[in-house]
């Protein structure tokens, strides 16, 4: 396990073990958190897997990728035996679609699908070569923060937070590879408050109440812009109609930007910003127009009142920033590493 003063690292890989042990290793790695694993191939066929677990507090993140089937689950004894204290948000990202089985509902989970795994309580999922990433919360954290009885377990979760929050896992976790002490707690509390508001919307379905965040808020409007800032009909009235709140709400939740107006303004120019400092942009009026500016005037005008200068000169100057180093990792037992970092989020 690679450890620094803020995040604790620990890397799996199946090839690191013969071919004909990689089931029965990761089978009794798995049984030390309560999980149990079965396959309908022999016990000694090759059995590709890589985890990679980031840890922060009572926050883990995982990166997986198998490349075999099986199907995994818990019971209601195995859970108490591992006495885990964790929700997990199983973020999908590619593979094979799988069935999981939670009481008496079983549903399919097709790829970039987010649900929720109470530690508390049994399921079973089969999997089929998939990729993805889970987000391991502290239970106790989190409930303190929901109505009593709220559903925690098997929700498959759909929103205009969950696209957000889908976004935000794996960004998090490569953030989360080398960030700084302030940076991890940063992004810790603001995926913790993001789970509370994705599961609080799942309850209420109006992303207006003020039960969620206005953080949380905040940044689904800046994500929805980030994915239609080049269309040049984005308008405050069509913002708020996709966000599912009223056009007052909007604009409150964009008090500190000004306006919806001014925040769709800023995101356009910090991505002129990049193309011209990345060498990307060559034609300043192609550019303007690629960002849904009416015409390079206009995207001129607003480019220096941002940045004091105009697109030409910012690309004389700009530089490329130099990269942070990357956490490796170098445990010398890196399955016993692997259930360090999950039993330490409960």
């Amino acid at each position: 396990m690679m450890q620094n003063a803020s995040v604790s690292s620990a890397f799996v890989d199946t090839a690191s073990v013969p071919a004909g042990e990689q089931f029965a290793y990761w089978r009794d790695t798995l049984a030390q958190t309560g999980l149990q694993i079965e396959r309908q191939a022999p016990s000694n066929d090759p059995f590709p897997l890589k985890k990679h677990c980031l840890r922060a507090g009572a926050l883990a993140l995982e990166r997986f990728e198998v490349e075999s089937s099986f199907q995994l689950g818990a019971t209601a004894k195995s859970s108490a035996r591992a006495d885990l204290n964790m929700i997990q948000f199983v973020y999908k990202t590619c593979g094979s679609n799988w069935a999981a089985t939670f009481g008496e509902d079983t549903r399919v989970m097709n790829n970039q699908d987010v649900r929720t795994i109470d530690s508390h309580h049994p399921f079973k999922a089969e999997y089929h070569c998939n990729s993805g990433f889970t987000l391991f919360v502290n239970r106790t954290h989190l409930t303190k923060e929901l109505q009593p009885g709220t559903d925690l377990h098997g929700v498959f979760l759909d929103s205009p937070l969950a696209r957000l929050f889908k976004r935000s896992i794996p960004a998090a976790f490569q953030e989360m590879k080398q960030a700084n002490l302030r940076e991890v707690e940063s992004l810790s509390e603001f995926l913790t408050r993001l789970a509370v508001d994705v599961i609080r919307f799942q309850e209420i379905k109006d992303l207006s109440s003020v039960e969620i965040s206005a953080r949380s808020k905040r940044a689904a409007i800046s994500q929805y812009i980030k994915q239609h800032y080049r269309d040049p009909d984005l308008t405050s009235e069509r913002i708020a109609t996709e966000m599912g709140m009223s056009k007052s709400t909007l604009y409150r939740v964009c008090d500190a930007d000004g306006s919806p107006h001014r925040l769709i303004q800023t995101i356009r120019l910090e991505k002129a910003a990049k193309a011209l400092r990345t060498g990307q942009a060559t034609n300043i009026e192609k550019l303007a127009y690629d960002l849904g500016f009416s015409g390079r005037q206009v995207f001129t005008r607003s480019f220096r009142r941002e940045f004091g200068v105009t697109p030409e000169e910012y690309r004389k100057e700009a530089h490329v920033r130099d990269q942070k180093p990357v956490l490796r990792d170098n445990g010398p037992d890196p399955a016993n590493a692997y259930v360090t970092s999950l039993m330490s989020v409960g």
